[in-house]
C-alpha cells in the first residue's frame, strides 16, 4: 500500500519552517513533475528528538524524474549514561529546519549527493535525509531520567515516522531501486530499518549501503557496552532477529549486535549489502570510549593500545574491522570496500568525501556501481 501524506514543505535556504503530517490517506500517489530543485525540509510534529522537540526530514527531488530513491540515515554520537548524555553531552539533542539548512549547505552536495559528478551512480536519484537527534542508533524506545534531565531515546519511532512520510512523497514503482544507507551511527540505523524500507517500497529493488559503522563482534564491541545501551534505550530489534534473540542477548561470545547483519541479510536475500570503512577508522575504534564502569577504551591511534590491548602494527587493519570482514559479513549477501587509513566516512556526511577514493585501482564510484548492478560486486580491501 502507498500513501499520500499532507505535509508542508520549505525550500532551502530557510529561516523557520514548521508543519504537521495532518492526514494520511491510502491512495495511489499522483505523479510529480520533478525539476532540479534544492534540498527541502519537511517538519513532522509526530517525530521527536532527545530533548522532546520535534524534527522532520530533508529531501532533494531527482532532476530528471528518476524513480530511484536513496534514503540516508545521518550519523553522529551515541549516549546511554548521565555522563555521556548530560554531564558531557554529545549531540545534537534537537534537529530543526535551521540545523538541516546548515548541514545541507556543508554536506548536501558531497560524495553520493554530488549531482555534478559524472561517475556518481546516484547522481540522478531522489534523496531523503533522515536526521539523527536521539543518540540511540535510530533504534531506541525509552525515556530516561539522567540526573534529573529527561532524555527521549525515541529513535526507532522517529525513523519509522520519517520513512513513512518520505514514502508518501517518493513513489518507487516496479523496476525502480531504493537504497537504504547511512554513515557511522546512521549505518546502524539503516541496518535496523531494512524491514521498514522493504514494507514501505514493496515494488522496488532494495539494497543497503552502510558507511563507517561496522557492527563489531565481541570483544571488539564489548558486551558490557551493548547491555548498558540496551537498558537505557529499550532497543527495538528488527523482526528478523525474532524479538531480539542472539542479536540482543550479548551473553555469549557469538551474540550481540553484529548478529543483526546476518539476520537482515538472510531475511532480505534478494538485497545486496555493501559496507564501507577505513581499515584503521579512528572514530569506530574510539567511538565506545571509556564508560563510567571503567571499561577500557576500545581503540586508539595506530601503535597505541587499542581494542582491549590488541595493538596493530603501523598501517595494519584494526582487528575488529578485520574480524567484521572475515567473520561477520556473509559474502553470499554482502561485500566490503575498505581503504587504508584512519579517516571516517567515505560516501557522505563530511565535507572531504570523494567518490574518486580508490583502493587497489578500484574507485568508490565504480564499486558503488557494482553494488547496484550486482555485476562484479566483490570485496575490495588493502
Amino acid at each position: 500500500m502507498f500513501f499520500r501524506i499532507t505535509l508542508a514543505w520549505c525550500v532551502l535556504p530557510l529561516a523557520a519552517c514548521s508543519a504537521t503530517a495532518d492526514s494520511v490517506e491510502p491512495t495511489e500517489p499522483t505523479a510529480l513533475a520533478f525539476t532540479n530543485v534544492p534540498w527541502t525540509w519537511t517538519a513532522d510534529a509526530a517525530a521527536g528528538c532527545a530533548d522532546g522537540s520535534t524534527t522532520g526530514f530533508g529531501s532533494n527531488l531527482s532532476p530528471d524524474g528518476s524513480s530511484n530513491v536513496l534514503v540516508w540515515f545521518e550519523g553522529g554520537a551515541l549516549c546511554y549514561s548521565p555522563g555521556q548524555c548530560v554531564t558531557h553531552p554529545v549531540g545534537p539533542h534537537a534537529y530543526s529546519a535551521s540545523t538541516f539548512s546548515s548541514e545541507a549547505t556543508s554536506f548536501g552536495a558531497k560524495g553520493i549527493f554530488d549531482r555534478s559528478d559524472a561517475t556518481n551512480p546516484f547522481a540522478d536519484w531522489s534523496f531523503v535525509w533522515v536526521p539523527y537527534c536521539t543518540q540511540d542508533l535510530h533504534a531506541g524506545a525509552h525515556t530516561m531520567n539522567y540526573n534529573g534531565t529527561t532524555f527521549h531515546h525515541v529513535g526507532d519511532a522517529t525513523a519509522r515516522r520519517l520513512m513513512t512520510d518520505a514514502a508518501g512523497v517518493f513513489y518507487a514503482p516496479a523496476g525502480s531501486t531504493v537504497v537504504l544507507a547511512g554513515s557511522s551511527a546512521g549505518a546502524y540505523g539503516a541496518l535496523f530499518h531494512v524491514g521498514d524500507a522493504a514494507a514501505l517500497w514493496p515494488m522496488a529493488a532494495l539494497h543497503v549501503l552502510l558507511d563507517s559503522g561496522p557492527e563489531l563482534a565481541q570483544p571488539y564491541l564489548p558486551a558490557a557496552q551493548q547491555q548498558a545501551a540496551n537498558a537505557s534505550w529499550a532497543t527495538v530489534y528488527p523482526a528478523s532477529c525474532g524479538g531480539g534473540g542472539a542479536c540482543a542477548a550479548v551473553s555469549g561470545a557469538d551474540t550481540g549486535w553484529h548478529k543483526i547483519v546476518g539476520a537482515q541479510a538472510a531475511a532480505f536475500a534478494s538485497s545486496r549489502f555493501g559496507f564501507l570503512s577505513n581499515d584503521q577508522d579512528r572514530v569506530v575504534s574510539t567511538g565506545w570510549g571509556t564508560q563510567p564502569s571503567g571499561d577500557p577504551r576500545l581503540s586508539c591511534n595506530v601503535g597505541q593500545p587499542c581494542e582491549f590491548g590488541l595493538v596493530p602494527a603501523s598501517g595494519r587493519t584494526l582487528p575488529g574491522i578485520q574480524d567484521f570482514r572475515v567473520n561477520v559479513v556473509d559474502p553470499a549477501h554482502g561485500h566490503v570496500f575498505y581503504v587504508s587509513g584512519t579517516g571516517h566516512q567515505l560516501a557522505a556526511g563530511r565535507a572531504g568525501v570523494s567518490l574518486a577514493t580508490s583502493q587497489g585501482g578500484t574507485t568508490l564510484a565504480s564499486w558503488l556501481g557494482t553494488l547496484l548492478s550486482g555485476t562484479g560486486f566483490v570485496d575490495v580491501y588493502p
